[in-house]
């Protein structure tokens, strides 16, 4: 039997989760509205409806809700990031984009 191993270029181990999440370009329009599919301490991976506006290796800046503790998942806390799209795959009417996290703003 052959085994094929595939080049994994994360550091991070990538958790699913789906959460709010808002994209805005590099001129402050707001570009979608979606949810996380999973995220690790470096990217994630969001779906947005359409995702217009949003093209490979832009910079975006995402605000995603997470809650704030596992004991009280409807308390929520804001988190800013500037991160990069270096995936853009068309799902339907939807996007999935793959986002490296840039910078922490908030």
């Amino acid at each position: 039997m052959t085994t094929t191993r595939t080049s994994e270029r994360r550091n991070s181990v990538r958790i699913a989760g789906s959460y709010p999440v808002q994209l805005w370009d590099h001129r402050g329009r707001l570009v979608g509205r979606g949810r996380t599919g999973n995220l690790s301490e470096s990217g994630m991976f969001v779906l947005v409806p359409g995702g217009r506006g949003v093209s490979l290796n832009s910079l975006v800046r995402v605000e995603i809700e997470l809650p704030r503790s596992p004991d009280h998942p409807r308390m929520t806390r804001r988190v800013t990031y500037q991160a990069l799209v270096v995936r853009i795959e068309p799902m339907g009417d939807w996007r999935g984009l793959g986002l490296d996290l840039v910078d922490k703003v908030c």
